[in-house]
């Protein structure tokens, strides 16, 4: 019995001596000179900077988007009868789906780090579809 207990008591002690604490060597210092941003310290901020970088481009298409779609609206005070219902049948349709981009885009900017995949997937496609449905409109309406 006192056998099997020192031998616990070596493993023990083994196991624990390999886990020191190892000291940190510092981040490499860098320019931020050359980059627009200040370079990312752990992987929470690299992470928190894709984010942010992700956001202001989905924004960025969703401005170009809302530009063509006030072009489109504009174009539709032209049309006169039933491609005048017809064409404002697809902008209250493509309304819809801009403020389908826009919602799914406010969700991913509060969500959390664990659901931020699954958002930004779902905001990825609602802006495309958003995207396919203006270039569709565009060219069903030249």
């Amino acid at each position: 019995m006192s056998r099997l207990l020192m031998l616990m008591l070596l493993g023990a002690s083994i196991i624990l001596s390999g886990c020191e604490k190892k000291e940190a060597f510092p981040p490499p210092e860098t320019s931020t000179k050359d980059t627009q941003q200040p370079p990312a310290t752990n992987s929470e901020t690299a992470t928190e900077q894709s984010h942010t970088e992700f956001i202001n481009k989905a924004h960025k298409e969703l401005d170009e988007l809302d530009t063509k779609l006030v072009a489109l609206r504009n174009k539709a005070e032209a049309f006169s009868g039933e491609a005048k219902i017809n064409i404002e049948l697809q902008i209250k349709s493509l309304e819809q789906e801009q403020n389908e981009a826009k919602q799914k885009l406010t969700e991913l900017q509060s969500a959390t780090v664990e659901k931020w995949e699954i958002l930004k997937q779902g905001a990825v496609e609602a802006i495309d579809h958003f995207k396919q449905a203006i270039d569709k409109a565009k060219a069903n309406n030249s």
